[in-house]
């Protein structure tokens, strides 16, 4: 195996930082004419709710992104661990579940019991 030479190397990470940016632009709604020179047209969004599907369709890319890390991967399996609490057994399903609940009590400023809420959060 041949080892690249710098300029080699400095070329690769340019074009992979050009594309980089272009997928980026591509997947916020931005188009790419292949004229000279190219042309970057960003689409007028005729509605408040055609801006925010925008927005929600990028955070959804960067969230699928984000969860193939394998790191983010791993902690999310760990939530979903059942795990022996002084309440009982729960993950992160159960917070789900009852989340309803857990709001009204919050609302309510009642003791979530166990510990494991600090007051700071019933506050905010």
């Amino acid at each position: 195996m041949v080892k690249p030479r710098k300029a080699q190397q400095e070329e690769e990470l340019n074009l992979l930082a050009t594309l980089s940016v272009v997928i980026d632009l591509l997947t916020q709604g931005w188009r790419i004419s292949n004229t000279d020179p190219i042309v970057l047209d960003f689409p007028e969004w005729s509605s408040a709710e055609g801006e925010k599907a925008r927005i929600r369709q990028a955070h959804l890319i960067d969230r699928d992104a984000q969860i193939t890390e394998p790191s983010v991967r791993e902690f999310v399996l760990s939530m979903e661990k059942r795990r022996l609490t002084p309440t009982g057994w729960h993950s992160i399903f159960s917070v789900m579940r009852d989340g309803e609940d857990l709001s009204e009590r919050q609302k309510q400023n009642i003791p979530l019991g166990g510990g494991f809420f600090s007051p700071r959060l019933r506050e905010s």
